[in-house]
């Protein structure tokens, strides 16, 4: 991940201090970017000139109170262990000047656990990348309960500079990433253990299915384009028959009282602009990844 990271600031401009444990690590981390970068020219993503400007903005050591004396921004990628991360902070707390902004890619850990051992927990934030950090757009940017306004919109422009995308959350497991992620395999898992499908059939579903639609339109977003009503009905049919979902949404429930019911309350030019768009951005992705002509 932090490898990914660094490329990411490089390619941008940015200067940056590759921290590793050993020389090792830091020689096989040096060619994974290599190896990165050529695919991006293959890809005619960069020209092979950008990529020895991007290499030549990588300075990677082992000297962890060094690169934090220099730094102006931190990003902390190490093990989910809790105990690991805070002695991290303790340490960079104490190296970095006040005013530097301390990042954690933690993707389950509580931020404000990590920013307590901190004397700037205001300046403690959640950055989880998401892998292969180099490619996926997905940043979510995780507030502690201490963090400052200042510290987020400054995080935020930071990343959104690098060319990233970027989603706000307060403190939660998983953030909104994994909280999503892990319920998901958790179904997943359970339709396979039940024997209902083979995994390739499972991932077929999610391929093709939702999680192709998905790129497009989240799953807030597309009840817009459907009936509210009858994703109720869908809701309480396979509640009443398993009992895994439980009560309808009582927001949902409410929305449908008043007569918002999704691509009922728009008109009829409306409704059919907003569906060609919709059916205009699937057909582009179809054809991006080579699954049509």
């Amino acid at each position: 991940m932090g490898i990914g990271i660094a490329q990411t600031f490089a390619q941008a401009g940015i200067g940056v201090s590759l921290v590793g444990r050993s020389e090792s690590s830091l020689k096989k981390a040096s060619q994974k970017i290599r190896d990165n970068l050529d695919l991006f020219v293959e890809m005619k993503i960069l020209a092979e000139q950008d990529c020895g400007r991007t290499l030549q903005l990588i300075r990677t050591t082992v000297d962890l109170e060094s690169a934090c004396r220099g730094a102006q921004y931190v990003t902390e990628v190490i093990p989910e262990v809790m105990e690991a991360k805070q002695e991290l902070f303790r340490q960079i707390d104490s190296w970095c000047q006040e005013e530097v902004i301390l990042a954690s890619c933690t993707s389950t850990l509580s931020i404000e656990q990590i920013g307590s051992v901190t004397s700037r927990p205001d300046r403690v934030i959640g950055t989880h990348w998401v892998k292969p950090a180099h490619i996926i757009q997905l940043v979510e940017v995780v507030l502690g309960p201490k963090t400052s306004t200042e510290t987020a919109s400054t995080t935020r422009t930071l990343l959104e500079r690098i060319g990233k995308v970027t989603a706000v959350c307060k403190e939660n497991p998983g953030h909104i990433q994994n909280a999503m992620q892990y319920a998901l395999s958790k179904v997943a898992f359970d339709l396979l253990e039940r024997g209902i499908a083979s995994a390739e059939d499972i991932d077929t579903v999610a391929k093709h299915g939702f999680g192709f639609r998905m790129a497009c339109l989240g799953p807030i977003e597309r009840l817009n384009l459907g009936s509210l009503e009858g994703f109720k009905n869908n809701w309480e049919s396979i509640d009443l028959q398993n009992g895994s979902l439980g009560p309808f949404p009582a927001f949902l429930q409410e929305m449908i009282d008043q007569g918002r019911t999704g691509l009922k309350e728009y008109s009829q030019e409306e409704a059919r602009f907003q569906t060609k768009e919709r059916d205009r951005q699937l057909i582009k992705s179809l054809k991006a990844l080579a699954r049509i002509r």
